[in-house]
C-alpha cells in the first residue's frame, strides 16, 4: 500500500491551534499534566510540514491517567 504525505507551507495558526488543544488537555487533565509542548514540524516557524499538530504530554507515572483520557484521542479534542 502507498500514502501520500502531503506538505503544506508554514502556518502561523499552528502555535494558535496548539494553544486551543493545550487549553482543552489541561481542562481534561489538570495538574495531572506535568507538561504539555508543541513538538513535530509544526512546532518549527516557517518549516514545511503535514499539517497535524503533534502534542506531547508528560505526566509522572502512566497509572494515574484514567478513562477520561480517550477524550485525548485524534480528532476527538
Amino acid at each position: 500500500m502507498t500514502s501520500k504525505v502531503t506538505l503544506s507551507n508554514y502556518s502561523t495558526l499552528w502555535p494558535q491551534e496548539f494553544e486551543k488543544d493545550r487549553l482543552r488537555i489541561l481542562a481534561l487533565l489538570g495538574d495531572k499534566a506535568k507538561q504539555i509542548e508543541h513538538v513535530g514540524s509544526t512546532s518549527i516557524p516557517g518549516m514545511a510540514a503535514k499539517p497535524i499538530i503533534d502534542i506531547a504530554v508528560a505526566v509522572e507515572h502512566f497509572s494515574i491517567i484514567d478513562d477520561g483520557t480517550l477524550a485525548l484521542q485524534p480528532n476527538r479534542l
